[in-house]
């Protein structure tokens, strides 16, 4: 396989990915969004919590996958 070709799929499966995680990320904004974390309820403060660690670990992998050195 042609060293161009593989370069050209590899960049095309980078942009997916963080297209991907992009998308992943709003979505998540969007579920942080609609918990409050303090409230009584237990479950929602849990719920806030982890989607906090959740978007972390998305910006941390975009930041690692996609940031020029």
């Amino acid at each position: 396989m042609d060293a161009h070709l593989v370069y050209q799929e590899f960049q095309a499966g980078l942009a997916h990915l963080k297209n991907q995680l992009e998308r992943e990320l709003d979505h998540l904004h969007e579920g942080l969004a609609g918990l409050d974390p303090f409230s009584h309820d237990e479950t929602e403060k849990w719920a806030h919590e982890l989607y906090q660690r959740v978007i972390q670990r998305r910006r941390a992998t975009l930041a690692v996958l996609f940031t020029t050195h």
